[in-house]
């Protein structure tokens, strides 16, 4: 029986079973085809029930599809056919990964229809019971949510359950992957060891320029300018992860171009930097020779045995190898960074030319990372205070540290980068200077 509020007829299930089905319409595709649900009932008294049911939610819009899906096949349907229409195709392959890794151990087998605010908080709880960080976990909460917002535009879900739970807050004592900086005694020694190996120009490009994992493997001897000792940042060598049809995980390397235009910049070449790629360059030199008609031009800075771009997971599996050998405090790769925010500030040198230098496209990340950890920062502040508020008190000189400032004269332009939003660049003054 047809109604214009639904239909209703009597068939057979998959397994002979004879039942009343009931459909309800409850809206259009985007191509303007009718989306069903539908449900099953024993007898014609109850098919008529569930109609009316059906259409008091709807007329609530509360009304979904009843679809058998799982959160798993609906995750990888959407990571592979809705958001690479958004995003860069490895992104959606990470976004793949925490699903593959954080929520279908856990959630996969249920149907995406049958999601609910009970079940995503309790689905939090047992990642954070399995020791799982915060940050991890609400990662994770972030890809099922978009998930959960697709089902909902596809009318499975009425509403995002995900949106009732709250991001989960970091504790003190949280594991975190983060290392503390290096410090000036433990910099200064590395760079030592690592002069004339495998890692002396990487690390120097690191601690001296700030640079992040894929930016110094993305460099390019193009990006020289030799007669004005500059090197211009301008690209990042991405892992590019990617999960084929059949669920294998492959790992392309793929430069691409920074996520902001304020990570492009200009830097100068000092003389430490030009001495430690003088080095590099007279070590690639005898790889070119040794590889011989497998050596490959790529225009790379660091490369391989046989000339090809480095892998960021090759690279950390030499940079760990070289800390362990020489007896280093391990910090990770993007650590390197950190140390270098940090003694930059706490040499003196303003925050807003660190901020610069780093390529951070607002002062206040910059802020937000380095400030709390730069050493002497605090006494500065209660020195600063007791001064104004008790000029005749001595402080302990010992409390003295080079504070930083922000400048609020005009700048010198030194090399003006037209990619970049920001007016100037600013250039750190070198203890020696360049011939």
């Amino acid at each position: 029986m047809a109604y214009r509020d639904g239909s209703i007829w009597q068939g057979q299930t998959k397994t002979g079973k004879s039942v009343w089905f009931v459909e309800v319409q409850i809206g259009t595709s985007p191509k303007g085809r009718p989306r069903m649900t539908r449900r099953q009932a024993a007898t014609k008294a109850g098919a008529i029930k569930i109609r009316q049911e059906l259409n008091a939610l709807k007329n609530q819009g509360k009304l979904t599809q009843r679809n058998n899906i799982t959160i798993a096949d609906y995750g990888r349907y959407w990571a592979r056919q809705v958001k690479p229409n958004t995003v860069k195709p490895h992104t959606a392959a990470d976004y793949e990964w925490l699903l593959t890794k954080y929520v279908n151990p856990y959630l996969g087998k249920r149907r995406m229809s049958d999601l609910s605010f009970p079940l995503v908080q309790d689905w939090m709880n047992d990642l954070l019971a399995a020791g799982f960080g915060h940050s991890t976990v609400n990662s994770a909460r972030s890809v099922l949510g978009q998930i959960a917002k697709q089902a909902q535009r596809e009318q499975i879900l009425n509403q995002n359950p995900v949106l009732l739970t709250t991001k989960v807050k970091k504790l003190l004592g949280d594991k975190t992957q983060v290392r503390e900086p290096w410090t000036k005694e433990e910099t200064t020694r590395a760079l030592e060891l690592a002069n004339g190996s495998e890692l002396d120009l990487f690390l120097h490009v690191c601690l001296h320029l700030g640079l992040r994992h894929g930016e110094a493997l993305g460099l390019t001897y193009s990006a020289i300018d030799i007669d004005n000792r500059t090197i211009e940042i301008k690209q990042t060598l991405k892992d590019e992860r990617r999960i084929t049809k059949d669920g294998q995980g492959i790992v392309r390397l793929r430069l691409q171009t920074p996520k902001t235009k304020s990570s492009i910049r200009k830097m100068p070449l000092s003389d430490t930097i030009y001495e430690a790629l003088k080095r590099h360059q007279m070590r690639q030199s005898f790889r070119r020779i040794k590889a011989g008609p497998k050596w490959r031009e790529t225009d790379m800075i660091f490369t391989t045995s046989i000339g090809t771009a480095i892998p960021q997971a090759n690279n950390l599996k030499t940079y760990k190898k070289f800390l362990l050998d020489n007896n280093i405090r391990y910090i990770r790769i993007h650590d390197l960074r950190h140390t270098f925010g940090t003694l930059a500030l706490e040499s003196g040198i303003p925050i807003d030319q660190v901020s610069q230098v780093m390529g951070h496209s607002d002062i206040g990340i910059t802020k937000k990372i380095y400030a709390p950890q730069v050493r002497g920062y605090n006494q500065q502040a209660i020195l600063a205070m007791e001064n104004y508020l008790n000029p005749d008190i001595t402080v302990p000189t010992d409390w003295i540290q080079p504070t930083e400032t922000i400048t609020q004269t005009q700048t010198e332009i030194t090399h003006p980068v037209p990619q970049s939003t920001r007016p100037t660049r600013i250039q750190l003054t070198n203890k020696r200077h360049l011939q």
